[in-house]
Formats: C-alpha cells, structure tokens, sequence
C-alpha cells in the first residue's frame, strides 16, 4: 500500500506540473497527507488509459521485442501480456485508492488484468481473469448509478463476456 502512495504523489505531483491548479474548485479526496482534486484523478485516469493502450500496441506492432524472465525472447500472444499492464494496473489501483467509485478507472482495470491474464498458447491465468470479471461487475455496478453512454456500455458487456468466456473455458477443462 505504501508503494501506491509514493506512486500517487509521484503521479499527483506530475499532474500539478502540467497545469492542474491549486485552486480548483472540484471535489477533493485525501490520501495521508495529501490533498487530491478531482481533475487530478481524472488525469491519472487518463494516463493509466494511454497506458493501457500502449502496451495493448505494442503487443501488436512488436511481437518478439521482449525478454522474459527466464530469458527467452517471447512472440506476442505467446506469454508477451504476462510482462506487460504492470504501469496501468499500478495507476488504477491507486485510482481506486483515491476513488472507489471511478467507473473508468474499474472498467481498464479490467481491462488490464485480461489482457495480462493470457499466458500463451491458449493458456489463461484463471486469477487474473477473475480479478478482471470482478472489476468489469463491479464498473457495470457502478455504472446503474450515474448516466453512461452507450459505446462505453457496449465496450464493458463486450469486455465481461470475453472474460466469462474464459473462465467458463477453463472450468470444462
């Protein structure tokens, strides 16, 4: 939890850099010491998607330019995701620190722990598709509380049905 701390006044100190002023008058959370407006999380919101969306590119545009651990250069598809999503997981869950109730923040979450759950070859990691199934209800949860649209509806039923198919995959398994 600490980590994610030092991460956020990392992030929230970025944003201020970049033009969030002191003195907006929106909504404030408080996080130990540190006072953190709504756009400032709306901001890391933003950062954690173009996180999420470069790694999402890169598997495609790059599919062998990564070692693994054990050393091995990995072919994407084949284990690539399982060495990306760390950066935008990491932002989302000090969101959600933040923001419990972020639908967004939940909604790429899950995103970013289905695309790290597949593994390779087939193989899908049944935690980390949970944990997104988890996040994808709890955005869709979420979202009966305030007005969404109707992209960001179609994108998260789209998100949780490939997810509960995965699970429902390796439970026949």
């Amino acid at each position: 939890m600490m980590w994610r701390k030092s991460l956020l006044f990392v992030l929230s100190l970025t944003c201020l850099f970049f033009g969030v002023s002191s003195d907006a008058k929106a909504e404030q959370g408080d996080v130990g010491d540190i006072k953190i407006h709504k756009n400032v999380v709306d901001k890391l919101t933003t950062l954690g998607i173009k996180m999420y969306e470069l790694d999402s590119e890169f598997v495609s545009k790059f599919p062998s330019a990564i070692e693994s651990k054990r050393g091995e250069t990995l072919e994407a598809g084949e284990g690539l995701p399982m060495e990306l999503y760390n950066d935008p997981i990491n932002i989302f869950l000090a969101i959600l620190d933040l923001d419990p109730n972020n639908i967004k923040a939940h909604l790429y979450l899950g995103k970013s722990y289905r695309r790290k759950s597949y593994e390779g070859e087939g193989v899908w990691n049944k935690d980390l598709a949970t944990k997104a199934r988890q996040e994808f209800l709890t955005a869709r949860s979420l979202s009966k509380k305030v007005k969404t649209d109707r992209a960001f509806m179609k994108d998260l039923t789209s998100d949780l049905e490939e997810v509960e198919k995965i699970l429902e995959d390796d439970q026949r398994e």
